[in-house]
């Protein structure tokens, strides 16, 4: 009698296990599948400068001590000294310029802006300008979809950005994936599309911004999630091991 309700209950635990593993299928993840989502069509455009970023500018010329200080302006650190942010004003405060407006230019507009405005006194000077601020950040439960990383080339794809984490996160819904932006005045604005669409291309969300944040909910069928044969005996056998161990004891 015993060994019937046993029996009993491994049929029933290893069914419903079954069921349940089944309730995640290779449609909640897989990348470029054809859902006809009408996203509107968007070229690569180069990023144009926002309230609060970032910028490291430095000088080069003949007058070879000008440049050093003004290069080597005491900041936090060493590295620091010529890294100035855009304030809501959407200026820069350059030291012996002043205030020069680049907020909303492309990073070789704010160059050549700077440059004009210092070749009024420093005629062969010659203006670098790059974006410190240079990252994008994944917010999830999941460690793995989680921090700020770099990005690494000028027209990066939210593709490129998720093939540094590897494998697949099942755990994650992919249906929904929130995205925060700022404008150039840095108010920030949130949408959402279906990473899994192949219509994302080529869309506003397929190119990756500076300070761009994405955040990834944790799927609803998460909990059923059974990836492996190993999970799969772990998840029956625990339960069942339980049952046989309380079945002792009471009978004893």
């Amino acid at each position: 009698m015993f060994k019937s309700k046993i029996y009993k209950y491994w049929a029933i635990l290893i069914f419903s296990s079954l069921i349940l593993s089944s309730c995640m299928t290779s449609q909640e993840t897989n990348y470029l599948q054809t859902l006809n989502i009408p996203y509107p069509k968007e070229g690569y455009k180069e990023y144009r400068l926002c309230v609060d970023d970032n910028i490291r500018c430095s000088i080069y010329t003949k007058n070879t001590e000008f440049a050093n200080t003004f290069n080597k302006v005491v900041g936090t650190d060493e590295n620091a000294g010529n890294v100035y942010v855009i304030y809501h004003n959407g200026c820069v405060l350059l030291p012996y310029f002043g205030e020069i407006k680049i907020v909303g230019l492309t990073l070789e507009e704010a160059e050549n802006l700077i440059q004009t405005k210092i070749q009024e006194s420093i005629l062969d000077v010659q203006v670098n300008i790059t974006l410190v601020n240079n990252y994008y950040y994944l917010l999830s439960d999941r460690g793995s979809k989680r921090g700020q990383f770099s990005i690494y080339k000028e027209n990066m794809t939210i593709y490129q950005a998720l093939a540094q984490f590897g494998n697949t996160d099942r755990n994650l819904d992919y249906r929904n994936v929130q995205i925060i932006r700022k404008d150039a005045e840095g108010n920030t604005y949130v949408k959402s599309f279906d990473l899994r669409s192949k219509d994302i291309i080529q869309s506003e969300f397929y190119y990756v911004k500076p300070n761009d944040m994405y955040y990834f909910a944790t799927n609803k069928n998460s909990f059923f999630n059974i990836t492996s044969l190993s999970t799969f005996i772990s998840t029956v056998l625990t339960p069942v091991t339980l049952f046989i161990m309380a079945t002792r004891v009471k009978f004893n």
